[in-house]
């Protein structure tokens, strides 16, 4: 089918093509004048990684496990996840900031920091 537009809004083309209307399994296909068929623009790589992920389902339960918790740390800290400013360079900084403060964190528990921060206040 020819490519007949595109929606830059939802990220896909549309195809469609004259020869519907004179198609004798038209009614089977499409209820309207014509048939229009979207296809993402980044489908392929869509496709590509849901296939790895089929294949491989431990992938993601490794995945929950080590990547998914810092982002439910930090939506919870974000009181869920809104953030306070508006723009995207706004929320870029803000994140950026809820993410240094998460690793700080991380870094303060660990038992050797903890030491080492005793050893620095005397």
């Amino acid at each position: 089918m020819p490519k007949k537009t595109q929606s830059n809004k939802q990220r896909h083309w549309l195809y469609t093509s004259e020869a519907c209307t004179n198609c004798h399994i038209k009614a089977r296909c499409a209820a309207a004048k014509q048939r229009w068929v979207t296809r993402h623009f980044e489908e392929d790589v869509l496709n590509e990684v849901a296939d790895r992920t089929a294949a491989n389902p431990l992938m993601m339960q490794r995945r929950n496990g080590m990547v998914e918790h810092p982002f439910g740390t930090l939506k919870r800290r974000m009181d869920g996840g809104r953030f306070l400013v508006r723009g995207i360079q706004k929320v870029k900084a803000e994140m950026a900031l809820a993410v240094t403060a998460y690793n700080l964190t991380r870094a303060i528990n660990i038992p050797r920091t903890k030491q080492l921060c005793k050893v620095l206040a005397i």
